[in-house]
């Protein structure tokens, strides 16, 4: 990289490194992760990017009884569960409930669960 150029180096595979600009800086301040989809996020200070996004972001949602996922807009107050990270397990807590205590490594069974009207496969937790 020549110091009174703007530029970055960047390679692909097998190829040798190129110049590409760099006219975009970013700064990340704070870092969120959500748990459990439409519910409050999490703090972190470093994450891991995985071929599906941060580890551990979406990874669960709340479904009805028949299998269909509920959201914030239609229940806002599931922006009060507080997700918590520990080691081998995830807490929820919510105002006025006891907490829910999820196994992070195990599942009860497979279910097939709706979202947006598209069936997927999913896990009971």
């Amino acid at each position: 990289m020549s110091e009174s150029s703007n530029q970055i180096p960047a390679a692909a595979a097998g190829t040798a490194i190129a110049e590409a600009p760099c006219d975009l800086a970013a700064v990340i301040s704070r870092l969120y992760v959500y748990p459990v989809k439409s519910c409050a996020g999490v703090a972190v200070s470093q994450a891991l990017l995985t071929e599906t996004g941060l580890e551990f972001d979406r990874a669960w949602m709340v479904v009805d009884g028949t299998g269909n996922f509920l959201t914030q807009r239609e229940l806002p107050r599931l922006a009060l569960v507080k997700p918590q990270l520990k080691h081998f397990e995830m807490v929820l807590r919510a105002p006025g409930m006891l907490a829910l205590h999820i196994t992070l490594d195990q599942v009860e069974a497979p279910a097939r669960v709706r979202i947006w009207g598209a069936e997927v496969a999913a896990f009971e937790m």
